[in-house]
């Protein structure tokens, strides 16, 4: 398997999600489940376990953001977490577009 971005990663038996490609070929990925300095980091490929689950659906609207089939929403411009209420018309519509709506 080979990292893409929305690719579920291993990185020190911790699981993190590929947010980009930087240009010295570094991974940044991030941890959903953390806040702060620890939920971002970029790191060699050859650090990183890809998991065998499908990548997250990457979605466009006034930006992209990676979606999961949980609904959970990364800003792939911030790679950052959004923590939307569940009626912000922002929220309501990418999940809509990836086929998640409530």
């Amino acid at each position: 398997m080979s990292i893409q971005i929305g690719s579920y990663v291993k990185f020190q038996n911790v699981v993190y999600v590929v947010t980009k490609v930087n240009p010295n070929r570094t991974i940044q990925i991030i941890n959903p489940q953390a806040e702060g300095v620890d939920s971002k980091k970029s790191v060699a490929e050859r650090n990183l376990e890809v998991l065998p689950f499908a990548p997250m659906q990457i979605i466009e609207h006034q930006g992209q953001y990676l979606v999961s089939l949980k609904g959970l929403i990364i800003s792939l411009r911030t790679a950052k977490v959004m923590k939307w209420d569940d009626n912000n018309g922002n929220r309501k519509h990418i999940l809509g577009l990836a086929g998640l709506a409530n």
